[in-house]
């Protein structure tokens, strides 16, 4: 099944498969024991290139792996500072509730990132810090707009994709993580639509977030997580 991979995907694969390309052949011969480089012999050639073909497949397929968790991982650290940097506007614009709502969905993507980042390092791979977006911030109402727009293409598009092609790579926990993540995005969206449809006078709620996953909580008496089930002492009050 052909499944076109998002940008981000493709470029990080077209950089690692060069750089894979490249070491396998000595990666092999390093690798095989004496014994086995000795029977090789006239059919040495023939085994060499049969490795070579084996080492590409298993480091493309741990590349991949890395490449989502990598792209999702970056789009959460940038969300979090973003929704950082929207708290201050909200305060500056006298919209508390606001305030409040950003912080807690702040938090939610840096639970998010580190997710991610941990999965990573399961993986023997440090997560590189993202570059910081430059974002042009403008009234409360219009960061609320943003925001909308971020979450609906991470629950619209980017999830999906990483869930969808983690699934193929055979990669479960890096497909049970991105349904929780987008799951756990889906209320932000739709906590950033009451605001703004409310145009940021709603009332300041006492939120509630799910360490484990992030989920955004705003019933006090829930006792345990919607999303991924986790018990109340595992919240956070924001």
């Amino acid at each position: 099944m052909f499944i076109p991979l998002m940008p981000e995907i493709a470029v990080i694969l077209l950089g690692m498969w060069l750089v894979s390309a490249a070491a396998v052949t000595p990666l092999w011969r390093l690798r095989l024991a004496p014994q086995v480089g000795t029977q090789l012999d006239s059919s040495r050639r023939k085994r060499g290139l049969a490795m070579d073909t084996l080492l590409k497949q298993l480091r493309l397929h741990t590349f991949l792996g890395a490449a989502l968790l990598h792209i999702a991982y970056t789009k959460e650290v940038n969300r979090q500072q973003k929704y950082a940097a929207f708290i201050k506007q909200a305060e500056k614009d006298r919209l508390p509730a606001v305030a409040s709502l950003y912080r807690a969905v702040a938090r939610s993507e840096e639970i998010h990132a580190a997710n991610h980042a941990r999965l990573l390092r399961s993986q023997g791979i440090t997560p590189i810090p993202p570059v910081r977006d430059s974002v042009i911030i403008g009234n409360s109402l219009q960061t609320l707009k943003m925001a909308m727009s971020d979450e609906r293409a991470e629950v619209e598009s980017l999830y999906p994709n990483l869930i969808q092609t983690a699934a193929l790579e055979q990669y479960p926990a890096a497909v049970e993580n991105f349904k929780k993540t987008r799951d756990a995005d889906t209320r932000h969206l739709e906590l950033f639509k009451e605001a703004l449809e409310k145009k940021g006078r709603m009332k300041k709620v006492q939120y509630v977030v799910c360490a484990q996953c992030g989920y955004v909580i705003t019933l006090q008496a829930t006792e345990t997580c919607p999303n991924c089930s986790a018990k109340r002492d595992s919240f956070e009050q924001i």
